[in-house]
């Protein structure tokens, strides 16, 4: 999603939110990598963010001996190496700072529910 479609992304979802008369009730978050300028990506850009630079490096160094094409665009390889391999027990580090917005969020959100 580049910086354009996540605007018209937000647009869409502020005018379906008004139409349906949530406003007061609603909240949303779009997944992306928070590496990227443009706030593009997906859950598995932003999952794949938190994943430490050395380990990255490493799944990086494997893609290439085997020959897988990173350039591919299958994060789903990055996210299947990292779970199974690289990190089994704890794959995703939930206390990084990519978290921050998420959280923030979802904590607002249930207080709001109380």
């Amino acid at each position: 999603m580049n910086q354009g479609g996540l605007i018209k992304t937000q647009e869409k979802l502020q005018t379906m939110i008004k139409s349906l008369g949530f406003e007061s009730i609603s909240r949303f978050y779009i997944t992306h990598d928070p590496r990227t300028k443009d706030k593009e990506g997906f859950i598995e850009s932003l999952l794949l963010s938190t994943i430490p630079e050395e380990k990255m490096n490493c799944i990086d160094r494997f893609l290439e001996c085997t020959g897988f094409d990173k350039k591919g665009g299958d994060k789903s390889t990055y996210e299947r190496i990292y779970k199974s391999i690289a990190h089994p027990l704890s794959p995703y580090n939930f206390d990084h700072i990519h978290f921050n917005e998420l959280k923030t969020k979802l904590t607002q959100l249930f207080a709001e529910s109380e």
